[in-house]
């Protein structure tokens, strides 16, 4: 499961910035990088959040699945289902330049994620699909609402830093897109 924030800086200004402008791309660069270094740590924190004990009685999605849970022996991980945290501690965060952007890819390979914090889509609604009520009712959030305010961090980071590096106020940025990984 991952999601990435992409920009790419089209620089309109006037012409006497323009000669200022030896690279535009190392500047937009350089403010992803300061962008990602600020939210890294604290975006990775937010998504190892940890709720307490599992809330009783289990708010079974179906009776199918509570059946197949016991049937299975907890999904193959044991009754009672000891937390080891493989979810929790497999989040990761990166930056990648590409072209006159940069991206932030956020990624969880773990294949039950979703079932635990949603999916990563951008739209709420369609990561709640996925989170399954007994973990909702447990605390965990949905890890989609968690990303997209540290990307929105990451974005005015880039764009104050890009102001002063150009030292302008007429400067945009063009388009930003939010894309997650579609799962079948």
């Amino acid at each position: 499961m991952s999601i990435s924030l992409t920009v790419e800086t089209d620089i309109t200004a006037s012409q006497n910035l323009r000669k200022k402008i030896k690279n535009v791309q190392q500047i937009a660069q350089k403010a992803g990088r300061k962008a990602f270094q600020e939210i890294e740590l604290p975006m990775v924190a937010d998504l190892q959040f940890t709720p307490g004990a599992v809330k009783k009685p289990i708010d079974w999605q179906t009776e199918k699945q509570r059946k197949a849970f016991f049937a299975t022996d907890g999904f193959g991980n044991g009754i009672p289902t000891v937390r080891n945290n493989a979810m929790v501690d497999a989040w990761s965060v990166e930056y990648k330049t590409s072209g006159q952007g940069w991206q932030i890819v956020v990624n969880n390979p773990v294949d039950y994620t979703r079932f635990v914090v949603g999916s990563l889509a951008k739209r709420v609604d369609r990561a709640r699909r996925f989170q399954q009520r007994m973990h909702k009712a447990t605390g965990w959030p949905l890890a989609t609402e968690t990303v997209q305010f540290w990307l929105g961090e990451a974005v005015e980071i880039f764009r104050e830093q890009v102001l002063i590096d150009f030292g302008a106020t007429d400067i945009q940025v063009t388009r930003q897109a939010r894309t997650a990984r579609r799962r079948n």
